[in-house]
C-alpha cells in the first residue's frame, strides 16, 4: 500500500485476525465436538487455543524475519536442498484453505436454511452453500479488500452480537450440568481439541500483511496473540453457555445447530434467529477473506512455477480470477460429496500438518529467527500429539473418512511430484537446446 495512512496498525490487524478466525466454523463444529468431549468441551476449546498460540509463535518468528507466508517459502528456506518439501507444503496450505472454504459455505447454507425454517432439508442446505460460493466468484472482484471499512464494520457487528448472546446466555447456565470428569475419558478432551482446531484458523492471514504493517515488530506479534486470546475466550464462554444451558444429549442431537439450541433457554426463538444471523455474517466474511488470501497464494506459487502457470491468470484489476474459481469449485465438490464430519476432520488435520511444517521450519531456522527452542519444541510436540489424536479418533470412529482423506493426500502428492519433475525435465530440455544453439 502507498502512503503511511494506509499502513496497518494494531487495531486493523486485530480486526482482521478476529474477523478471520470467527468464521462461522464454531457454530457448526460445536455439536460434533460435544459428542466427543461431552461437558469437558470448554477445556478442549481452551487447549485448542493453546495449540493455536504455539503455532502463532512460529508464524510470528518467521514473519518478523522473512516477511512472507510461512506456509510456503519458509519450508524452502529451511530445506534449501530439497525444494520439493517447500512445494508440497505450499500445496498442502491450499488444500487446507479449500477445506475451510467448504466449512464456511456449509455454515452459511445450514443457518440460511434455519432462517427459512427448513433446517432439516439437506438438499436445500447444499444448494445454499453452493450458491454463496458462486456469488462470491461473480461479485468478489468488485471489492476484494478484507481491510475495507465494510469488512471492519461487519466484524464489529458480528462480534458485538456474539458477546450479547454469551452474556444473555449465562442467565440460563446451571452448574449441575457440568461433570467433573468427561463421559468418554480424558483422552476424548485431546481428541476434541484436535477436531476443533479448524475454528482457530485465520490468524495466519496476518503474516501476509507483514510488508504493509507499521511498526512490524510491535504490532504483528501483539495482533496475532491478541486475536488468538480474544477468540479463545469467546469460544470457551460460548461452550460454557451451551453445556450449562442444555443437556449434552440434546446438543449432540442438534449437531450443527447446537449453538442455536443453546440460546433458546435464555432468549427463546429470538436466540435462534440472532445466532443464525451471526453465523451467516461470520461465514460470509470468512469466505471473502479465505478466497482472497488463498487465490493470492495460488497465483504466487504459479508465478514461481510451483503450480501450473495458467493459475496465475489475472483479471484487468490484477486479481487471480482463475485460481479463485478453481478453489471455489473444489470447495463445492467437497460440500456435495462430503458430510460435515468429513469436512471438519479433513480441514483440522490438514491445518495441523501445516502447523507442524511451520514449527519445523522455525526450528531449523531458529538461528535466524531468534526463536526460543523450548517454545518451538513444546509447540511441535503438542501439534504432533494433536495430529496423532485426530488420526486415532478417525481410526476408532470413522475409518471411511480416514480412507477418503488418505486418498486425497495421495492424489495431491502424486500430482505435486509429477508437476515438479515435469517442470524440472522441461527446464533441462530447454538448457540442452540453448547449449546446442
Amino acid at each position: 500500500m502507498k502512503g503511511v495512512s494506509q499502513r496497518l496498525g494494531l487495531r486493523e490487524l486485530s480486526i482482521m485476525g478476529v474477523g478471520s478466525m470467527v468464521g462461522g466454523g464454531i457454530f457448526t463444529v460445536l455439536g460434533m465436538a460435544v459428542e466427543v468431549a461431552g461437558p469437558a468441551i470448554p477445556i478442549a476449546l481452551f487447549l485448542g487455543g493453546v495449540l493455536a498460540a504455539f503455532t502463532g509463535y512460529s508464524y510470528v518468528c518467521l514473519a518478523l524475519r522473512f516477511r512472507n507466508d510461512p506456509g510456503l517459502s519458509y519450508l524452502s528456506l529451511a530445506f534449501p536442498r530439497q525444494p520439493l518439501v517447500g512445494i508440497i507444503a505450499g500445496w498442502n496450505v491450499v488444500l487446507a484453505y479449500t477445506g475451510t472454504l467448504a466449512l464456511y459455505a456449509f455454515t452459511f447454507g445450514a443457518y440460511s436454511a434455519e432462517l427459512l425454517h427448513h433446517a432439516q432439508n439437506s438438499q436445500l442446505r447444499k444448494v445454499l452453500s453452493v450458491v454463496i460460493l458462486l456469488l462470491f466468484i461473480i461479485f468478489y472482484l468488485r471489492n476484494a479488500n478484507p481491510r475495507s471499512r465494510s469488512y471492519g464494520l461487519l466484524t464489529g457487528v458480528k462480534f458485538l452480537l456474539l458477546w450479547i448472546l454469551i452474556l444473555k446466555g449465562f442467565s440460563s447456565v446451571s452448574a449441575t450440568r457440568f461433570e467433573v470428569a468427561p463421559a468418554n475419558g480424558y483422552s476424548s478432551i485431546l481428541m476434541a481439541s484436535a477436531i476443533i482446531f479448524i475454528v482457530y484458523e485465520g490468524f495466519q492471514h496476518l503474516t501476509r500483511a507483514a510488508a504493509e504493517t507499521s511498526n512490524l515488530h510491535f504490532n504483528l506479534p501483539r495482533a496475532i496473540y491478541l486475536s488468538i486470546g480474544i477468540v479463545t475466550l469467546v469460544y470457551v464462554l460460548l461452550a460454557i453457555v451451551a453445556i450449562g444451558s442444555v443437556d449434552v444429549p440434546q446438543l449432540i442431537a442438534a449437531k450443527e445447530y447446537a449453538v442455536a439450541l443453546a440460546m433458546e433457554p435464555a432468549l427463546g426463538e429470538a436466540g435462534r434467529v440472532v445466532v443464525s444471523l451471526v453465523a451467516i455474517m461470520a461465514s460470509t466474511s470468512a469466505i471473502h477473506v479465505t478466497l482472497l488470501q488463498t487465490s493470492g497464494i495460488v497465483a504466487d506459487m504459479a508465478d514461481e512455477r510451483k503450480m501450473p502457470k495458467v493459475l496465475a491468470l489475472k483479471s484487468w484489476q490484477g486479481l487471480p480470477w482463475l485460481a479463485t474459481s478453481i478453489l471455489a469449485g473444489l470447495a463445492v465438490i467437497l460440500i456435495v460429496v462430503g458430510k460435515l464430519e468429513l469436512i471438519v476432520v479433513f480441514s483440522s488435520l490438514t491445518f495441523l500438518l501445516v502447523a507442524i511444517a511451520v514449527s519445523i521450519a522455525n526450528l531449523r531456522l531458529h538461528d535466524k529467527t531468534g526463536a526460543d527452542l523450548r517454545i518451538v519444541s513444546s509447540g511441535l510436540c503438542a501439534q504432533i500429539i494433536a495430529c496423532l489424536a485426530l488420526l486415532w479418533y478417525l481410526l476408532e470412529n470413522d475409518l471411511g473418512s480416514l480412507y477418503r482423506i488418505g486418498f486425497v493426500y495421495a492424489l495431491l502428492w502424486v500430482t505435486v511430484i509429477f508437476h515438479y519433475f515435469s517442470q524440472k525435465l522441461r527446464r533441462k530440455n530447454q538448457r540442452s537446446k540453448q547449449e546446442r544453439h
